[in-house]
């Protein structure tokens, strides 16, 4: 496949435990192409007579596969592109730019001098914060085949005297013409030294011999027949290989010759993407004018010692086949352990052998190879194997690669790995996974033979209870939290230019609320009906961005551990790296969206979620550790600062005539200084927050009456704290169920406050409902448990956090509902004004109406009030709007002025500017927008597509 002018060949992983993992293969000597071991070594793929067959062992087994052409000639390309390593390297790094999953490259021969000079090179790109580390995720270094002359030199005497292919005497009569070697250990002898020109000649002589067409300098146990027909050397089609020495049956002996005429075939350039039918591929090509220089030896140590390397945890693995000549395994230790001594990298674990095993309850082990490991740098050779490693030993160099990437003992088996037939894999799916079947059926949006990424595996197909088809695409799934923690997620594209449209992340909070009621009650594409049935939500946010619903923290809704004996301690920090850990887990799944605009929003508790995983955004853009364009948060009538909260709560409920004058008298009096402003009263002096609810101060008169009325006046009132003037008038059902009716739920908006809890409640449990969003069987039945009371508060104010967002320059806009009592607007302006003078920001605007409007036919009407801070030296601030008749779930109560809330504060236009979105034209799939002046417009539009619809079919 060519690729930005660079022929590639990518294969995805086999499974979906390894998708994030992208191992990039680009072994080769100057002039030669990677893109041959697609067959030779480590790609999925052997040729045979007749065609192709299956390389079970593939690396692709492990992770995502791309085999990159080098620019030094070779393969499909007629001229080298570089001409030095400096080049070479640059051009090797914009092609992986390409690419944003953890990164595993693999290089060796003159390459892993390439390849080490490109990552020297980037790693002080992100140390220099010019690049970040997401943007280029590197993990790990893989070399097979590193080259050093003076260790190849003089290690490959002892090497092929040992093994038996120089004779004794050859051996001794070269030592007796090197005197200084007859007193030092042969390792120390250097026979490549020119001061001793007799020494060096003779050694030279001895080593020529093994490069002799008769023996596999690549690997010098394997045996190939050739005969010679009409003048050409050839691999003869019926060798009885059971009485030869060929341990491949004969499979590497013409493989560059197999893989000139299967590249030549006119059917596989066309399918590869060739853009020049008249191009020829070529395994190797001579390239003289290529400026070789050898400085590995500087390299690796920089890389080691790197500090991006150290905080990054990337390691290196050197690998090598024990009987490969070019690369013998005894030059490449002394050359490795030389580096690790010259600079102070220091040997964790001596050297030991390692097992190789299929299943090590089924079979016993045999010794894969020999392990020496130091300091992020491990040195293995791989027995038995030669210079292709997965060509001679694919089962072994698969294990130790694979616990490599892991972090895992050497040898631990290959048990856990599906070494079956990628064909089979479909069939072995359902036989093994009971709870599988609505997944086999999402692979017909893969090409035949593919396997299914985590993405097309979490998408929904069919969601019950919606009347039409959804016209945008949705998944539901688990991202990896912490630990053992699975976090479930709802993602819900844009309806228009998902590709192009900003992704927001929803959390709401409790702590302990799903983030699944803000997307049911608020902002999401449904509304729910009473009788179990969807409608859409013509408010829905996903008009303009995508939307990311996470239930956070573990244990909330489906989320869950998969340790059941685990002590899960919540905490708002376990919470922040918790979501993070989500966030990334997301992007790699979803890395198309990585470089959209990412904005956070969080609603109740989620206001300390949002602004503190922010803060963790920020930090980890500025550190390289993540790269994602983040633009701004918000936290919808959030919890931001209980102090505040506090503080203003006492005057919302005497203001809102929900207290008596004499008890908010009497808290003035005995918690006020006497003679002041009572709104300067700090009621929140008496509450030790660190250990929040408890008084600060023993026998306090002031705390005791505060928890008295606050308990008598909000928690414990038959008033909505929601939304001070939302009503529902309940029946009972039966005696023990308080039910809510349901009578009038078919009206979009009418009595949706008051069934809508009981039907979400009743929505997700179903067993339909909870295989179409992919939910385990073994997983609890949805908000089946409250961790409230378990729950750590660790954050009190959030002014921290929202103060290195006004540094970032981020834009940042907190909202209230004025109607809610529990987090209530006073509070959170307060806050504002608090931060704005601590950080010094300026007033933009000061506070003012902002207005809604549905289009341009209708008169404005007041939507709340706005205040507008602008950072110093930032064109972007902090706004706080308050939304008018709107509660806790602004979403909820005002869905129309919120939309347009948001959909202007992400796109920068000020808040009272009417929306316009452009909706599809065919309702029931996705397509391109069309042109239309309003909501409304459209709407308008799809109920004449609806009843022409159902006329047609005569409904």
């Amino acid at each position: 496949m060519v690729l930005g002018g660079t022929e590639r060949g990518y294969f995805t992983a086999q499974s979906k435990d390894f998708e994030n993992n992208l191992i990039v293969y680009l072994k080769g000597e100057i002039g030669c192409s990677p893109i041959a071991s697609i067959f030779k070594d480590v790609g999925p793929y052997r040729l045979v007579d007749n065609g192709i067959t299956e390389n079970y062992y593939a690396w692709n087994k492990i992770g995502n596969l791309l085999f990159l052409e080098l620019p030094t000639g070779g393969g499909f390309s007629q001229n080298a592109t570089a001409s030095n390593n400096d080049e070479a390297a640059s051009q090797i790094f914009s092609a992986l730019k390409l690419f944003l999953k953890n990164l595993y490259l693999i290089s060796g021969d003159y390459s892993a001098e390439i390849v080490a000079l490109m990552s020297r090179n980037v790693l002080d790109l992100i140390d220099q914060q010019k690049l970040w580390y997401q943007e280029f995720p590197l993990k790990g270094l893989i070399f097979n085949g590193v080259w050093n002359e003076n260790y190849q030199f003089d290690s490959l005497t002892e090497f092929a005297y040992v093994k038996g292919y120089t004779p004794q005497k050859d051996y001794e009569g070269m030592n007796a013409a090197c005197p200084s070697c007859a007193k030092v250990r042969s390792y120390d002898c250097p026979y490549h030294d020119p001061a001793n020109q007799v020494c060096q000649q003779i050694a030279g002589k001895l080593n020529q011999k093994f490069f002799n067409p008769g023996l596999d300098k690549y690997n010098i146990y394997d045996d190939c027949y050739y005969v010679r027909t009409n003048g050409l050397v050839v691999y003869p089609e019926n060798v009885n290989v059971f009485i030869s020495s060929d341990q491949l049956n004969g499979l590497g002996c013409q493989i560059d010759e197999q893989i000139h005429a299967y590249l030549a075939k006119p059917i596989v350039t066309l399918a590869l993407q060739i853009n020049n039918s008249s191009q020829k591929f070529n395994v190797c090509q001579n390239n003289t004018s290529f400026l070789k220089d050898y400085n590995f030896k500087n390299n690796l140590p920089y890389i080691l010692t790197h500090p991006v390397y150290v905080k990054n945890g990337i390691q290196t693995l050197i690998l090598n086949g024990d009987t490969d000549f070019v690369y013998n395994h005894i030059g490449v230790e002394r050359f490795v352990a030389e580096i690790a001594n010259g600079n102070n990298i220091n040997m964790t674990l001596d050297t030991e052998l390692w097992w190789f095993n299929f299943d090590s309850s089924l079979y016993l082990p045999t010794v894969g190879g020999y392990v020496t490991q130091y300091n992020s740098l491990v040195y293995s050779t791989i027995k038995g194997a030669g210079h292709w490693i997965g060509l001679n030993r694919p089962m072994q160099s698969l294990q130790i690669v694979n616990n490599f990437m892991k972090g895992e003992n050497y040898s631990i088996d290959l048990s856990k790995i599906d070494l079956k037939p990628a064909l089979n894999q479909k069939e072995s799916l359902k036989k093994n996974q009971k709870d599988e079947k609505k997944k086999d059926d999402r692979k017909r949006d893969s090409k035949e033979g593919e396997p299914v990424t985590r993405k097309d595996q979490d998408r929904i197909e069919n969601l019950p209870g919606i009347k039409l088809s959804s016209h945008f695409s949705q998944f539901s799934g688990y991202l990896n939290g912490l630990g053992s923690h699975k976090m479930h997620y709802w993602f819900i594209e844009a309806m228009v230019n998902s590709s192009t449209a900003p992704l927001v992340l929803w959390l709401n909070g409790g702590p302990g609320d799903s983030s699944l009621y803000g997307m049911f009650y608020e902002n999401g594409p449904f509304l729910l009906n009473g009788d179990g049935t969807l409608r859409e939500n013509p408010f829905s946010w996903n008009q303009f961005v995508n939307i990311l619903y996470l239930e956070s923290p573990v244990g909330v809704g489906f989320s869950y551990t998969e340790d059941p004996t685990e002590n899960v301690t919540w905490s708002d920090t376990n919470s922040m790296e918790e979501n993070y850990s989500a966030l990334l887990d997301f992007l790699n799944v979803f890395s198309e969206y990585k470089n959209q605009d990412l904005y956070l929003i969080g609603e109740s508790h989620g206001g300390i979620f949002v602004s503190m995983l922010a803060s963790k955004v920020i930090n980890a853009v500025k550190s390289g550790e993540m790269s994602v364009n983040f633009k701004g948060f918000a936290t919808a009538n959030g919890v931001i600062d209980y102090r505040q909260n506090l503080n203003s709560m006492i005057h919302v409920l005497y203001y809102h005539g929900l207290m008596p004058n004499s008890v908010y008298m009497t808290l003035l009096d005995l918690c006020c200084p006497p003679d002041s402003n009572e709104f300067k009263c700090q009621f929140s002096d008496h509450v030790d927050f660190p250990t929040f609810p408890n008084p600060k101060y023993p026998n306090d008169t002031c705390f005791e009456l505060l928890v008295e009325n606050v308990w008598k006046y909000y928690e414990n009132t038959p008033n909505n704290g929601y939304n001070i003037y939302q009503d529902c008038y309940r029946k009972s059902v039966n005696e023990s169920t308080n039910m809510i009716p349901v009578e009038n739920a078919e009206n979009e908006f009418e009595s949706y406050w008051c069934h809508m809890e009981q039907s979400l409640r009743s929505y997700l449990r179903r067993d339909d409902v909870r295989q179409a969003l992919h939910i385990p069987s073994n997983v609890q039945v949805w908000q089946e448990k409250s961790i409230i009371n378990d729950y750590q508060r660790q954050t009190f104010t959030t002014s921290p956090y929202f103060e290195i967002g006004i540094d970032a320059g981020i834009k940042m806009l907190i909202y209230n509902g004025d109607t809610d009592l529990h987090c209530n607007h006073l509070g959170s302006e307060w806050f504002a004004s608090e931060l704005a003078i601590g950080k010094g920001l300026q007033i933009k605007e000061e506070r003012t109406e902002w207005y809604y409007q549905m289009d341009e036919f209708y008169l404005k009407r007041v939507a709340g009030y706005v205040t507008k801070y602008q950072g110093n030296g930032h064109d972007q601030g902090l706004d706080v709007v308050t939304i008018k008749g709107g509660g806790h779930l602004s979403g909820t109560d005002r869905p129309a002025q919120l939309f347009q809330l948001i959909y202007n504060f992400i796109n920068g236009s000020d808040y009272s500017i009417p929306v316009h979105i452009d909706p599809p034209t065919n309702p029931t799939s996705p397509s391109k927008p069309s042109k239309s002046s309003s909501l409304k417009k459209f709407w308008f539009i799809f109920c004449v597509i609806l009843l022409s619809y159902h006329w047609i079919i005569g409904e």
